[in-house]
């Protein structure tokens, strides 16, 4: 021990000089993590490397050494070899038999020189992932300086102690206990003392020690090497690390659709998690470079395992699951070290980890330095390919995004190339049953150039005889993959909703997929355009303003989309005094379509409390409402709008507690509502995300329904009128072609009634008046206009009208 000791400790006082000269002249490069790395070097580096302690060693020097290597094959720039050598000294310095005091197995009194810990068991003991992983990056750089030979003449001697380290004492201290003697029954084999073969140990275990045997390989077989020891090289060192990366490779799981890899801890353990995949990840990396048992192919599809099973998909703020499997929480994105080096093979992966370390400024762990070391070495790979990404599915038609029957659309596939070079790529859409697509026209190549979007189209059609559902369609843009949930048949009520920032931490709840019949979601952009014709194919609008504030021009359209006969119901969710008070037409539209001239912010006085909605009868109907996020206006005109829809066992009441769960009052305007004279238009100041998704629907449906048959509302001082009289209005067949009956019931005996057929645009083209029709009246159209000729396929509205009566309602003809 002491002919090392000796040698190691002479050796440190010379490894310092040229430092200062090295990091004076690094440039700070925009958008180079190199100036992050040499200003973590003089703080922090200096940390691990003094110590006896195995785990210490394992999982923190391993990565200052690794960040020093990856520095090296970024700037070729000696001084971080010189820095590899300070802390391999060290190291070796600090490295023993077995302790000098205390109790310790027999086993370790073998000769053999390393580092342990009593950290993860009762007594002291030496782990193979420990030392494999530490020793690696030195293995390393003696591989280097054996191949380069401009290297030796500064370097040469210490590769030569390293190497002869490594051989004697970590290599074969490992291999002469290869393959282990299995337990009589399973157990972990970890150990010097409990060595039991591959498959006892996880894989993390073994794969960093045949890293540290593929670097040893690398000098027995350089021409060095053999002037320096003639005769036959050792041919263990690479024998081993093959069966190591053969026995990993057999334990892969290939999933076609993500075109990746699963796998797991170990065999009797669940998913592989993101940190120590790192170890299995680098050990599958260098064999690949010797072009060894992984090839490209198998390094693309690791990547892939990380942007299509464990990446959030967003680019502002990225993240990592912590499982392979992506079942885990998100804090997998700080240990990616291993990760990065597949930033060879996939620039996208690249660019998720450029992202996120870009904006964590202020990391200074070794981990975090030797990732983003490993992406500094493999930038130019991101600056010279693009990057394709699928962004959104859409349906593209007549404006309403409902594929309607015997309609023909395109569904689209927004792809944007966030690479630095012009790429193509095939895109591919699955799904679509019962949509027919032509023969072949699934997939088509898309190029996309550097910075820009485009849209690529797939032409779809839905069968004449279609129910109303929602389809989940898939669109696969090479490896990734983004689905959309698109809407068929006729459905009468849309919901237009934005999406909480990512920052915001809600989903939207999930009452739509229950509700009956189904409605079409159209998930909301301000730059949408509403037309009038879109609205009209549906016969009620459920607007989310929340994360959804109409523009003018969509303000615009809801108010033609009412004068035409819809219903519309809009939820505030804290923006209505914002709403109202944006301009005198917005004023104006809520004063004539609400009665409402106002709302009040009463976020301030619900401060300290905590808000819940419940049943008046908990039994019959249980809900509880979340936090005052959504509580926050409503219109200074309130009405307690659920007494107005249903019995008193299942109204909604809104309460309040403070801290102390004491009940407290809550603002008048928390939970009003604003409804104008014709019953067609509601006001809710709260949000539907404040209830149970259960709640929700109900609430919804009990809506929907009163809009269909309205009852008076009379509170307080604000009594609104009492429902006019009620005519129903059918037809049928609808969707029709080429005509359909018309039938209107509860009609005044006795009195005039017209029935009329109007387009979109308001323009009359059919009509017909009977002036003594009993209590139910049957009329035929027959698809033409009053001078007989055939009007076009579309959306018409039918009107019947009778005194103050009034009922409309909208048909489809379908050529």
């Amino acid at each position: 021990m002491d002919r090392w000791h000796g040698h190691v400790w002479a050796a440190i006082g010379v490894m310092w000089l040229g430092m200062t000269a090295a990091i004076a002249t690094a440039s700070d490069v925009p958008g180079d993590f190199m100036a992050r790395v040499i200003a973590w070097d003089g703080k922090y580096a200096d940390s691990y490397h003094r110590t006896r302690d195995s785990g210490t060693l394992a999982w923190g020097e391993s990565y200052v050494l690794r960040a020093f290597m990856s520095a090296y094959h970024v700037t070729k720039d000696p001084y971080w070899l010189r820095r590899v050598c300070i802390h391999a000294d060290s190291l070796i310095a600090y490295a023993w038999d077995h302790p000098d005091t205390g109790y310790f197995d027999p086993a370790y009194a073998d000769g053999f020189l390393g580092w342990g810990t009593a950290h993860y068991s009762d007594q002291y003991d030496e782990y193979m992932v420990h030392e494999g992983h530490v020793t690696t990056p030195i293995a390393e750089l003696v591989a280097e300086v054996y191949k380069d030979s401009t290297l030796w003449e500064e370097f040469g001697d210490r590769a030569q102690t390293y190497f002869a380290f490594l051989a004697d004492h970590i290599a074969a201290k490992w291999l002469r206990l290869w393959p282990g003697t299995p337990p009589s029954s399973f157990k972990w084999g970890l150990t010097v003392r409990e060595w039991y073969g591959l498959d006892y140990a996880p894989h993390n275990q073994y794969a960093v020690f045949g890293a540290m045997l593929l670097f040893m390989d690398d000098v027995v077989r350089t021409a060095r090497y053999a002037r320096l020891k003639p005769g036959n090289p050792p041919t263990i060192y690479r024998q081993r690390a093959v069966e190591m990366g053969e026995y990993f490779k057999r334990h892969l799981l290939y999933l076609p659709a993500y075109d990746a890899y699963s796998w797991k801890y170990h065999d009797n353990s669940g998913a592989e998690d993101a940190s120590h995949a790192n170890l299995e990840l680098e050990f599958a990396w260098w064999l690949n470079e010797r072009g060894l048992v992984f090839t490209d192919q198998d390094m693309q599809r690791f990547a892939h395992t990380l942007t299509s099973m464990m990446w959030n998909k967003s680019l502002t703020a990225p993240a990592v699951n912590m499982s392979t499997a992506g079942t885990g929480d998100w804090s997998g994105t700080d240990y990616l070290w291993g990760w990065s080096l597949l930033g060879k093979f996939d620039p996208l992966l690249w660019r998720i980890l450029e992202r996120y370390y870009a904006a964590k400024t202020g990391d200074t762990s070794p981990y975090g330095m030797a990732t983003v070391a490993r992406l500094q070495r493999f930038r130019d790979t991101f600056l010279s390919r693009g990057i394709l990404v699928p962004e959104r599915l859409s349906v593209i038609d007549d404006g309403d995004r409902v594929i309607r029957p015997g309609e023909t659309a395109s569904i689209g596939i927004t792809v944007r190339n966030i690479g630095n070079a012009r790429d193509s790529i095939v895109v591919r859409i699955s799904g679509l049953d019962p949509l027919v697509i032509a023969l072949g026209t699934d997939s088509v190549v898309a190029g996309v150039d550097s910075g820009v979007t485009e849209l690529v189209e797939f032409v779809v059609r839905a069968p004449v005889a279609v129910t109303t559902k929602r389809v989940s369609i898939t669109a696969r843009v090479g490896s990734l993959s983004v689905i959309g949930q698109v809407t068929i048949g006729s459905p009468s009520t849309v919901f237009v909703e934005g999406t909480p920032p990512a920052d915001d931490g809600i989903a939207h709840n999930a009452f739509y997929t229950a509700l009956t019949p189904p409605v079409h979601r159209w998930t909301w952009a301000e730059g949408d355009t509403f037309s009038t014709a879109a609205l009209s194919r549906f016969e009620s609008v459920v607007w989310r303003a929340a994360w959804a504030l109409p523009t003018p021009q969509q303000r615009d359209t809801l108010a033609r989309f009412l004068d035409m006969g819809g219903n519309l119901l809009i939820t505030g969710g804290g923006v209505l005094p914002s709403w109202i008070a944006r301009s005198s037409e917005d004023s104006l539209f809520f004063a004539r379509y609400f009665k409402v001239t106002g709302a009040v912010d009463v976020h301030d006085s619900l401060a300290g409390l905590g808000v819940s909605v419940r049943a008046f009868d908990p039994v019959t109907f249980t809900a509880m409402g979340t936090s005052r996020r959504y509580l926050r206006s409503s219109p200074v005109i309130h009405f307690d709008v659920l007494k107005s829809f249903v019995t008193r066992q299942k109204q909604i009441i809104f309460a309040a507690t403070d801290a102390q769960f004491n009940p407290k009052v809550l603002p008048d305007s928390v939970g009003g509502v604003g409804i104008d004279s014709t019953y067609r238009a509601l006001l809710f100041g709260w949000d539907l995300d404040d209830m149970s998704s259960n709640t929700s629907r109900t609430v919804v449906t009990l809506a929907l329904a009163w809009f269909k048959s309205p009852t008076s509302v009379r509170t307080g001082e604000h009594p609104r009128p009492e429902a006019i009289r009620e005519i129903a209005l059918s037809v049928a067949p609808n969707p029709f072609n080429p005509a359909a009956t018309i039938t209107a019931r509860g009609l005044a005996p006795g009195m005039a009634a017209r029935i009329a057929v109007t387009n979109v645009l308001g323009q009359e083209c059919w009509n017909t008046t009977n002036a003594r029709p009993g209590p139910e009246w049957l009329v035929v159209w027959n698809g033409r206009n009053q001078r007989g000729e055939s009007v076009g396929t579309g959306t018409y509205f039918v009107v019947i009208e009778q005194e103050d009566a009034r009922k409309a309602t909208r048909i489809q003809l379908v050529r």
